[in-house]
């Protein structure tokens, strides 16, 4: 018989004290396999334990019967004592605590501490290895007031666990990490032990399959009714494709390889037909589709990134794997970097999805297709409501070649449709046109709460011999979006127009831009700039946008750190975004200017070797 219990939450409220010493007990009572028992994927928090004896010990979970299981459950803020701090609490205080044969895996313990000041000790996972084999792996304990792990005893196996001090031992141990490095928020009344993305638990996990096997028996749920061990607090699927685990009871994100030598998916269409399979994902996770520069990933119509609404994820990126980014110059110049290939003049790349959804480290070669009406490479709508946060970072978008017909539409490069949406640290160059239409390199409509930051845009004209010449061009243009943050932008070369403009009137009264005309109008602008004087090459077909020596974009940009608040003044809203986080601070080559506290420049590239 197996005995499970799983995916509930236990809020305490602030009760408990008295003579409570557990709130999760397997005491079964037996020493065979009848005596299976599991507590997994469950959330315990806001808990007193109860007034014992000096020496005696009160657990939040008790393994104290054979073939138990504790697997990717939260504890947090849980305290040894009575609520109103009366009646000191004098005994052991440990949020897991194991007898006999048992596994403890994938869990996070968080902020076990006393009322007061006591003679007690407070740990976050205690074996007791004095009776048969106990085997712990990849849990995280910080924060907890004595001691994160403790090992009464030698018949334990720890290994793959993080703890703050320096208790976590074994093969893969990692120690002396903080909570503040680890969680999105320890705030009380607001916790969310959720990984972040710089989280030193990420991808050095011990890869445990779908069970764990010793003394004969099978533990983690394969082959019974019970959550498996592989799934996540968010039911992602660690197991289903070839990532590295995490450490932790949070997956940071559920990754899939995309290419064409023997990855998970050959193109990115098939990954995202996927992002509602409950075999892979759960309320919450992040999916990510890593893609690598097996080939081209051509595209000949629309690559729509809309899924996940089923399932409700928390997060969607395309992204390049680590390695196979562009080096902040198009593959038609470095010769290696992802590339998406356009090869018909309706192909765009479009994210469409209320789901807080990113591109980035992407070359989007438009490969001088030319269009027949309004065209719009790469596209950012969905999430219309600002909790949703939709973006572009780290990409190249060039060579959109435009139309030929009289439309009076639009040529752009990335266009924003929507508020909360994030266009960072990108590229655009070679948007041009000979048809009776309008220019942009970037674009956001009539919405709020839009950022574009530290981009550059360089090379946008109209030619002669169409229908009509072309009426405007921008390098950035904004159409009346309020609550909002542009600056550390270059634009620069608009040219063949009626009208031409490196900034728009919105755009160009923010802060810290550069133009090569005079509408960097803002504070802290500079205008003017010849942009032979900006980059290292502007030969067509050999561009490589990078800054020089001299130029006038270097450390002249606003310092952001890795956030800013976007929304302020509303309560509701105000937070410190991007929401994929360490995002903004990344710079075209991968180079996070805050970590290097570097003065920042403006554009996307950071140049620290310039002067």
């Amino acid at each position: 018989v197996v005995k499970s219990l799983e995916w509930v939450e236990m809020d305490q409220n602030g009760k408990g004290g008295g003579g409570c010493t557990k709130v999760l007990r397997h005491y079964a009572g037996g020493w065979g396999q009848s005596s299976i028992g599991s507590f997994n994927h469950c959330m315990v928090h806001n808990y007193y334990l109860g007034n014992i004896a000096a020496g005696d010990q009160a657990g939040v979970i008790r393994m104290e019967s054979q073939y138990g299981q504790a697997h990717n459950n939260l504890l947090f803020n849980i305290k040894a004592g009575n609520p109103s701090g009366s009646n000191p609490f004098v005994g052991n205080l440990f949020g897991i605590k194991t007898a006999r044969t048992v596994l403890v895996s994938n869990n996070t313990v968080y902020g076990l501490k006393h009322v007061d000041s006591t003679s007690g000790e407070a740990m976050g996972i205690m074996t007791h290895a004095t009776h048969t084999t106990q085997e712990v792996y990849n849990n995280i304990c910080v924060g907890n007031e004595t001691q994160d792990f403790h090992d009464w005893g030698t018949g334990a196996v720890h290994s793959h666990n993080l703890s703050s001090d320096s208790s976590a031992t074994g093969t893969g141990a990692v120690t002396g990490k903080s909570a503040a490095s680890l969680f999105v928020s320890t705030t009380t009344g607001s916790e969310d032990l959720s990984l972040i993305s710089t989280a030193p638990a990420i991808g050095v996990g011990k890869d445990l399959g779908t069970k764990v096997t010793f003394g004969g028996v099978n533990y983690g749920g394969e082959g019974t009714c019970m959550t498996h061990l592989n799934r996540d607090i968010f039911d992602g699927n660690r197991d289903v494709f070839s990532q590295d685990w995490d450490i932790g009871a949070n997956q940071y994100e559920i990754i899939a390889k995309i290419g064409t030598s023997s990855r998970d998916y050959s193109t990115i269409i098939a990954w995202e037909a996927d992002l509602d399979n409950t075999d892979y994902y759960g309320k919450g996770s992040y999916a990510k589709g890593e893609c690598y520069d097996d080939s081209d990933f051509e595209i000949n119509g629309y690559i729509n990134i809309n899924g996940g609404a089923t399932v409700d994820l928390g997060r969607v990126v395309v992204s390049a794997a680590v390695g196979q980014r562009h080096d902040g110059t198009a593959k038609e110049v470095s010769g290696s970097g992802v590339r998406v290939k356009f090869t018909h003049a309706w192909a765009t790349f479009v994210i469409n999805t209320a789901r807080n959804a990113w591109v980035e480290w992407i070359d989007f070669d438009v490969n001088d297709q030319n269009v027949v009406y309004g065209y719009f490479p790469v596209k950012i709508t969905g999430g219309l409501y600002r909790p949703y946060q939709n973006g572009i970072a780290q990409c190249l978008v060039h060579n959109n070649a435009g139309s030929s017909a009289d439309t009076g539409s639009h040529t752009v490069g990335i266009w924003a449709i929507g508020a909360g949406k994030f266009i960072l640290n990108n590229i655009v160059y070679n948007i041009t046109s000979n048809g009776n239409e309008d220019i942009y390199g970037i674009y956001s409509n009539n919405q709020d709460a839009v950022a574009i930051i530290n981009n550059t845009v360089y090379n946008l004209y109209g030619q002669s011999g169409g229908s009509s010449n072309v009426d405007e061009v921008y390098g950035i243009q904004t159409g009346g979006t309020v609550n909002a943050q542009y600056s550390n932008n270059i634009s620069v070369r608009m040219y063949g127009a009626d009208d031409n403009y490196s900034f728009g009137t919105t755009a160009g009264a923010e802060p810290n831009n550069l133009s090569s005309d005079s509408t960097a109008a803002g504070t802290d602008c500079i205008t003017g700039v010849d942009y032979n004087d900006l980059f290292v090459s502007t030969s067509p077909g050999a561009e490589d946008l990078h800054l020089k020596n001299g130029a006038s974009a270097l450390r002249a940009g606003i310092d952001f750190g890795q956030h800013f608040v976007v929304w302020p003044g509303e309560a509701a809203y105000e937070t410190n975004v991007p929401v994929a986080g360490n995002i903004l601070n990344i710079d075209i080559d991968g180079r996070d200017r805050d970590a290097e506290d570097d003065t920042w420049d403006i554009g996307a590239d950071q140049c620290d070797s310039c002067s």
